[in-house]
């Protein structure tokens, strides 16, 4: 099953145009590779790109790790899908339905998009029980970048 996986976080990485390590995405699934690198084709079709964007969407949680363009410094980004279970006003909590749970710092930088009205939010619009898809960044401790808050 992590195999699966680490071909979504590949074509992310590729979208990217950066270097990718994909962690496993099941508690009990067999290590995954260290890194990959890869870099987007020129050739890609526009059709490609939509497809590759559409592997994700069934991503339970999972990192992957870029290079940042302007300072050329290595970003760690960590996604994760599933249940609210605490918002505050500077923090998120999510469960994935593994019951792996991740807690990511809300900032003014933050973006939530609520899928049901097809426009932006904000964190107080969040509730306990909402289903979400949460994409941050860090190492040890995350901070949200983007909220996107289910129909």
């Amino acid at each position: 099953m992590w195999k699966k996986y680490a071909v979504a976080g590949t074509a992310v990485a590729a979208l990217a145009g950066g270097a990718v390590a994909v962690s496993s995405t099941e508690a009990n699934a067999a290590p995954p590779a260290a890194a990959v690198s890869t870099t987007a084709s020129s050739t890609a079709h526009k059709a490609d790109g939509k497809r590759h964007v559409r592997l994700g969407r069934g991503v339970v949680y999972g990192s992957w790790v870029t290079k940042d363009k302007k300072t050329g410094a290595l970003v760690t980004h960590d996604e994760i899908r599933g249940t609210v279970t605490a918002v505050s006003p500077t923090s998120i909590t999510v469960m994935a339905r593994n019951n792996v749970e991740e807690t990511f710092a809300v900032n003014g930088s933050t973006k939530v998009r609520m899928r049901a009205t097809k426009s932006a939010g904000t964190i107080s619009g969040v509730h306990d029980g909402a289903k979400v898809v949460v994409i941050g960044t860090g190492t040890t401790s995350y901070t949200a970048t983007r909220i996107d808050v289910a129909k």
